[in-house]
């Protein structure tokens, strides 16, 4: 296989086609994921997922570039959204984090051959599960693409809703001219 042509994927081995998969997804920086679409926040999450904790730096610092000002509260808004916590840059590593733990745990149970009449049936439905392990990973980077975009990760009620309380200070005199200062 020359850098020049085309691989021939059909008579690669599994360890030449990951060698292979690796190789081409080590071209793709982090830096070329536009953040501003939803797309770019998964082609992101996905290529983390891919490459793991070792590219967690490479992740942070392509978010943090992205990110408008001010950034280190965008990033507590994620970390918050993601339920981690933290703040500033700490809070957008601890998302990444999370979403990577809860993507390496997505493992759809493999079923018993004794349950199926024929070895067919049986390979269709241990097919099943691998869908059902990518369907799943789908749904959860479309989860974290929102998280980076500050939005919440589960469609529970939001921690940010809320009543306004009106307190006595609304009615007395003068009220809204004092200002806090820091």
């Amino acid at each position: 296989m020359t850098a020049e042509s085309e691989p021939d994927i059909a008579a690669m081995t599994a360890e030449e086609m990951d060698e292979w998969i690796d190789a081409e997804e080590a071209k793709t920086p982090f830096t070329s994921f536009d953040l501003g679409t939803d797309e770019g926040r998964q082609a992101l999450l996905h290529k983390y997922y891919r490459i793991g904790d070792t590219s967690l730096f490479e992740a942070v610092s392509h978010v943090w570039a992205s990110l408008n000002e001010p950034k280190a509260a965008y990033c507590t808004v994620i970390g918050m959204a993601a339920g981690t916590g933290g703040t500033g840059k700490r809070g957008l590593m601890l998302a990444l984090h999370k979403f990577l733990e809860e993507a390496l745990a997505i493992l759809n149970s493999i079923p018993s051959p004794r349950d199926y009449p024929s070895l067919d049936e049986w390979h269709s439905a241990s097919m099943r599960t691998f869908e059902k392990d990518e369907e799943d990973l789908c749904v959860l980077l479309q989860q974290y693409a929102t998280v980076l975009n500050g939005g919440m990760a589960s469609q529970g009620p939001s921690p940010f809703q809320g009543v306004v309380l009106q307190g006595p200070w609304a009615s007395a005199p003068g009220a809204g001219q004092d200002q806090l200062k820091e």
